[in-house]
């Protein structure tokens, strides 16, 4: 990570320790519904890619490099990298297992130039890498950072510091929750996050971050209610997005946990990208039953969908419509602004490139 950013987070931690959670500032507004019925019908070329994509859970896609993630009982190591213009394999990394480099779960996320590579809380470790520099030595190998806290989404900084969405952030008057703390909070790797009496909502405080050292913003955004949040170096909240649809989780308490999906499903934000300029959002915008969910093996009905674009100010700048037959599943910007979408199609993964 580079310089200005290990030290405006140095800043951010600093101020979190002297301050509660801070408001200011905080610019409100509103994305109309008819937004999607205006949408731009989005024109996708797929990508050659042979048989890369075979046993792809996602894939991403950094300048020149393909980055393709395998299911973890494919046999195959879980990380490959391929040059996308000629697919010759560059690279591979991460075996399926209990081993100082393996994992047993991968759950990667697309932050920029840098690919992040978690194994669950039952591993403990994660690695966060440039994935062209990584891709382009071939003596490079993974470094992992074991941590001993719990949270949905995190982001590593240096010196084994964490940016990590607070799991214990959570307001609902029906249930009568008040715990209006800080969105983010910073910790080491050895930190434990303990509730001291506070209930536990990690299963709610679901969605993902973006950090742009650039603009010196970070963007939290919600998979379960559509609700987008940027907040300045300080961690000050400095701009809310609603909409397009009115989202309502029902929330469950049960001892002190917090659930969300006993009774409905929502899915508002699932997937994001993001460069130095934009962010590109998957939206969804359903409420499922939850039973009908589970009696359906999580698998849903074919629909619609669509890619928001936004500024780092929180404008919409376009709205893109995604046909019912690809289904998102990840999304990647090059620093040419070439946007991609890996999708599922006729139950195949595939790769397609976005003609904006």
């Amino acid at each position: 990570m580079n310089t200005i950013v290990k030290k405006c987070f140095l800043i951010c931690a600093y101020v979190l320790v002297l301050s509660c959670s801070q408001h200011i500032n905080n610019d409100v507004s509103k994305i109309n519904s008819s937004t999607k019925e205006n949408a731009k019908p989005l024109t996708l070329k797929e990508v050659p890619t042979g048989e890369a994509l075979d046993f792809a859970s996602s894939c991403y896609v950094y300048d020149d490099v393909l980055v393709v993630t395998n299911y973890e009982n494919s046999n195959k190591h879980l990380l490959e990298f391929y040059n996308i213009n000629t697919m010759e394999l560059k690279k591979q990394a991460i075996l399926r297992g209990n081993g100082p480099d393996e994992l047993l779960l991968l759950l990667p996320r697309n932050y920029k130039d840098e690919l992040h590579v978690d194994g669950g809380s039952s591993s403990g470790k994660l690695t966060q890498f440039n994935v062209v520099e990584f891709a382009n030595n071939k003596d490079s190998k993974l470094e992992f950072v074991d941590y001993a806290f719990q949270s949905q989404h995190k982001y590593l900084l240096d010196n084994d510091k964490f940016l990590v969405v607070n799991p214990f952030r959570f307001v609902n008057k029906e249930l009568g929750i008040e715990q209006d703390e800080n969105r983010f909070i910073i910790l080491d790797a050895t930190d434990r996050l303990l509730p001291n009496g506070r209930i536990d909502a990690i299963n709610v405080n679901t969605g993902g971050i973006m950090v742009n050292s650039k603009e010196k913003k970070i963007c939290y955004y919600s998979s379960t209610t559509a609700e987008i949040e940027i907040y300045d170096f300080d961690l000050n909240l400095i701009k809310t997005i609603t909409g397009p649809d009115d989202l309502r989780p029902v929330y469950t308490r049960v001892h002190n946990i917090v659930q969300n999906r006993t009774k409905t499903v929502t899915f508002a934000y699932t997937h994001a990208c993001y460069d130095d300029s934009y962010m590109y959002l998957a939206y969804d915008g359903r409420t499922i039953d939850t039973m009908e969910y589970l009696q359906n093996n999580m698998v849903m009905e074919k629909a619609e969908s669509w890619v928001f674009k936004f500024d780092w100010d929180g404008n919409v700048i376009d709205v893109y419509k995604v046909s019912k037959e690809k289904e998102i599943v990840s999304l990647s910007v090059t620093k040419n602004g070439d946007l991609y979408l890996c999708c599922k199609e006729e139950g195949l993964i595939k790769l397609f490139k976005a003609e904006l």
